[in-house]
This record gives structure tokens, sequence and C-alpha cells, in this order.
């Protein structure tokens, strides 16, 4: 088991029997903490996460819980989580960035026409956690047309941190960031044509119709400090997938890419 694990929980959901372990595996500026759900125990693991842009990005954590329920329900059914597989979600990073837009309101019940949504793209501190990773690094970046803070340094914030080291220790075979909404995939080492990287995000877009794009990039300005680039370094895939829209989880067409994925990894050496 991960060394850095702060909590582990056995849960067992409603009626069903299937099970998840939680873990803790670090916390927010504010002290909130940013939780990993686990499925399955085979050696190849899939980690999904969601809310790296907190409550500007609410539909994707909204995406990583009802992924997170789906797999608690049918988790041991045959051949839904492969033998050889461990899937490891993880619903919100930025779990400050979500409170300050949806004041303590469950999401069923939260409005995002009501609010302004911008401010919980960044953490506490009024960082852009997807700026701020060791890869091209600057300590402004931009998004849109506005300059971010990327942080004192790379990896300055816990959050960020608390990713790192999950990953790190775990070597997963593939990540899956969720954003919205440009509506596609970004795959880590795009420019170089990165097999590892490109033929995982073929077969999430083969199985949900998120496009990906021909261009190296889904968004017209340059970004410094994100996740994708860092991870690359490390030597593992990392798939962002951006939404088509900001007001619903997409949950369908997702549990469709996250299943064939599963099913692409089963296996790989």
């Amino acid at each position: 088991m991960i060394v850095l694990l702060l909590a582990v929980t056995a849960l067992m959901a409603k009626g069903g029997g299937a099970w998840a372990e939680e873990m803790v595996i670090g916390r927010s500026v504010e002290g909130r903490p940013i939780e990993v759900y686990r499925f399955g125990s085979g050696e190849n693991s899939v980690v999904l996460y969601g809310g790296i842009h907190g409550g500007y990005e609410w539909n994707t954590v909204a995406l990583a819980r009802q992924l997170i329920e789906y797999f608690d329900d049918a988790g041991r059914a045959e051949g839904v989580i492969p033998e050889g597989v461990s899937l490891y979600i993880i619903p919100v990073l930025n779990p400050d960035g979500l409170a300050a837009v949806t004041d303590g309101k469950e999401l069923e019940e939260f409005d995002p026409t009501s609010v302004d949504i911008t401010k919980g793209r960044f953490n506490a501190r009024g960082v852009d956690l997807n700026r701020n990773w060791d890869a091209r690094w600057e300590p402004v970046s931009e998004w849109r047309n506005m300059e971010v803070d990327a942080g004192s340094h790379p990896f300055s914030e816990p959050e960020t941190r608390a990713l790192r080291d999950f990953v790190l220790r775990l070597k997963p075979t593939v990540i899956v960031s969720y954003h919205s909404q440009a509506n596609g995939i970004y795959y880590s080492g795009k420019r170089d044509r990165w097999e590892p990287a490109r033929s995982l995000a073929r077969v999430y877009s083969e199985a949900t119709g998120y496009p990906i794009p021909q261009s190296r990039s889904l968004v017209g300005y340059r970004i410094t400090g994100a996740s994708g680039g860092y991870f690359y370094r490390q030597g593992t895939p990392e798939i962002t997938v951006e939404l088509a829209g900001r007001t619903d989880a997409e949950f369908t067409r997702n549990v469709e890419g996250v299943l064939a994925l599963l099913q692409a990894v089963d296996g790989q050496e």
C-alpha cells in the first residue's frame, strides 16, 4: 500500500456489496481532504481526476463522483474492472475552489448560473493549479485573455504536491484529467506524437466521440506549467478530456470511455 496515504476506509455500497477503498492523499490550502477512491486490485493502474479548476469546472467533479457511484455499484460485476487493473478516482483536486463557488451546496442543488464561477478556478491562494507544475513553469501564465498566478515556484501548492507524490509512488499506466469546455482530447507528448499516450487517447476518443484535434493545443493561447507536460517528462501518459459544455457531467459517454480504457490497459506490461 502506498505509504503516502493518510487514511484508508473500506466503503460498502448501498445494497450492492461492491466496495471501494477511500484514501486521503493530502489536504488543500484550507485543510480540505483530497480523496481518492480505489476499485480493483490489478497491477496496471488508471487514475482519473476532476476539479483541478474547482468550481469553475464543477461538472468535472460531478462526473468523477458519478463514476465513483457507478463503479461502487458495479465494481464486482464480472468484467467491469478487469482482473489486471486498479482504478483510482480523485473527484476534486481543488476542493477550496469548489467550495468558493458552491458555498456548501450539494452539486445536485447547485445552480452555476446564479454565481460567478470564475473565482472557483483557482485555489485558496489564487493560484491556477494547472500552471503550477514543473514543466516550462513560469510565475505568471495565461488563461484566455488574462494573466494567472502560477505560484511562487513549481509545486508551491499542496494540491499539486499531493497528486504529484501519489502518481510518482503509484506509477500508473495512464492518467485522465477532466476539464471543460473545449470539447476534445489532448494527450501528453502530442508535440512529439508520443505513442503511449496517443494510442490511449484514441481509445477514449473512439469510445466517446470526443475529437482529437490536429493542432497541438485545444486552446489558442500559450500554457506553461501544466500537469500533462510534467507527467510526460516522468514517462506517464496523461489524457486531458475536455467536456463539451459546462452545464452537464456527460456521464454516459465518459463511462464508456473509461470502460474502454480499462480494457485497453488490462494486461499491459
